[in-house]
């Protein structure tokens, strides 16, 4: 099962600091004038503490026998017989693990001896902002709480029909804060708001009151739906894919530019499916142009995944596995340039090309699939108004059987 621990007082924890600090005594404590304090170890406000205070954990998971994963330094993992017994996630003070039972009983009680433990959660239990509950079969997050936690912004009826005037500095602080924690909402757990709030986000420096409004519908819409996403596949881990749906606009922003995203499903081999990873974001005019960058970005972000997952599953021996990523594009200009041997017109895109046919040659990727746009699941994350029923369904069934 799935656990957490945080670290009580992290930072002064362990780690003797390597340079001279002085600071002041606070003013609790009784201390002779014109004295100061030279510190012993990193506290909290020092521009290296969490560099030090991560260098001090993976210093301990080492002696443990862990294996630092090279992809995300964050991730740490056991094996033993070649087979994976243990996996941990840092986020500084705060762990996310699980394992078998050995890796329980040698590997997280000493941690917790070696450290000052705070809480320590399981089974159902908040990590990150994010609600964590778990059976047997699958884990679902969701982020309920802290939605409904989010605050409108306050504007008067009269204001509402200023649409086009200029925000108030009150006005454009609590914008930002919204548009930030949206956008926190967005890439943990709802892709369907990628949108709505990319375009808030790009146009936050030159903020009217109509963005405040569209921010606050946004927030509406988040409220509205709970998107759980449900994690857990009945095959063997050994056995899976990745599938990798990525898609872009045509000049739909408001300076001629185009959206694209992309998201990524952790497959089995009966299409069960657990999305891994999601983004959208702003390309370029031509419509060629911001189909392939978005394709080259989503296979580099693919291929990223299988790197990761290749090290949890095999540690030392993580290149001799290769772990099949399949990539879908609704454009046939896109498709047929990958696929031709003859170098496509625009000049400023053969190197680009270039990259997913040298992917191709080299397997980091195995294949890239032409679908019918009504079965691309990246739409909603790229243009205004776009259903994202299809995409949600996945979500909520583990089922990529459309």
């Amino acid at each position: 099962s799935c656990q957490s621990i945080d670290i009580k007082s992290a930072f002064p924890q362990k780690k003797t600091i390597d340079r001279d600090v002085f600071v002041k005594p606070p003013k609790e404590v009784e201390c002779p004038p014109n004295k100061l304090w030279k510190l012993n170890t990193t506290i909290y406000g020092l521009n290296d503490a969490s560099r030090s205070w991560y260098l001090n954990v993976k210093n301990e998971l080492i002696q443990l026998g862990a294996t630092v994963c090279r992809s995300d330094p964050s991730v740490f993992v056991w094996h033993s017989d070649s087979k994976l017994i243990g996996i941990l996630c840092t986020h500084v003070d705060d762990f996310l693990f699980g394992g078998t039972q050995f890796f329980i009983e040698n590997i997280i009680t000493p941690l917790k001896q070696t450290f000052t433990i705070g809480t320590e959660c399981c089974t159902a239990f908040k990590y990150l902002g994010l609600n964590i509950t778990q059976s047997r079969k699958e884990i679902v997050l969701d982020q309920v709480d802290y939605i409904n936690s989010l605050e409108y912004i306050k504007i008067s009826n009269t204001r509402k029909m200023e649409k086009q005037d200029p925000v108030s500095d009150e006005e454009f602080d609590s914008l930002r804060t919204l548009i930030g924690q949206l956008g926190w909402v967005t890439g943990q757990t709802r892709p369907d708001l990628a949108f709505d709030v990319g375009q808030l986000s790009s146009s936050v420096n030159h903020s009217k009151v109509e963005h405040i409004l569209k921010a606050n519908k946004v927030l509406t819409k988040a409220k509205a739906e709970n998107v759980p996403i449900r994690l857990g596949l009945p095959g063997s881990i050994y056995d899976f894919r990745f599938a990798c749906y990525n898609d872009s606009s045509l000049g739909n922003l408001k300076d001629g530019g185009s959206q694209g995203g992309f998201v990524i499903y952790l497959v089995d081999n009966i299409n069960n499916c657990s999305p891994i990873m999601w983004k959208s974001l702003k390309t370029v005019k031509s419509a060629m142009a911001a189909e392939t960058l978005i394709q080259v970005e989503a296979a580099e972000a693919s291929f990223w995944l299988a790197n990761l997952l290749n090290e949890i599953l095999y540690a030392q021996n993580s290149n001799a596995h290769s772990i099949e990523i399949e990539c879908f594009t609704d454009n046939h200009q896109l498709y047929d340039s990958v696929w031709s041997i003859r170098p496509i017109q625009d000049r400023r895109l053969r190197m680009e090309v270039a990259i997913l046919r040298e992917m191709l040659d080299k397997k980091e990727i195995t294949k890239i699939n032409w679908i019918d746009k009504h079965n691309q699941l990246a739409d909603c994350l790229t243009k205004n108004g776009a259903s994202s029923e299809k995409l949600i369904s996945t979500f909520k069934t583990k089922s990529l059987k459309f």
